[in-house]
């Protein structure tokens, strides 16, 4: 039986960074994914994973972008097979304030 295949968003982040960790530790080959800006964190990420360079698989993008999500997945079929599991953890940072306050444009960037 081969090892199951997950995308994960969000993975250059501390809680992104967690999840691919124990992942890898279930068995799960991996393609980990943030944006671009992120490119530091997400090497991190896979190399604190500690496995071998064929099961996690980096590719960084930037998911509001049209045709991103596609991207992501042509990569992850072509590297790794298909996914079976998404995790998003993709998020973006911002004021912790009450929802009520944020500007409109930044609600509807997530």
């Amino acid at each position: 039986m081969s090892s199951p295949v997950a995308i994960l968003t969000g993975a250059g982040g501390d809680i992104g960074q967690a999840i691919s960790q124990r992942l890898v530790e279930d068995g799960w080959r991996l393609l980990l994914t943030d944006h671009p800006d992120a490119q530091a964190a997400l090497d991190e990420a896979a190399w604190a994973c500690g496995a071998d360079a064929r099961d996690v698989v980096v590719a960084s993008d930037a998911l509001l972008a049209a045709g991103s999500t596609g991207r992501i997945v042509d990569t992850c079929r072509a590297r790794l097979g298909t996914p079976t599991g998404l995790i998003n953890s993709a998020g973006a940072q911002g004021a912790l304030q009450p929802i009520h306050r944020y500007p409109m444009e930044d609600l509807e960037r997530t």
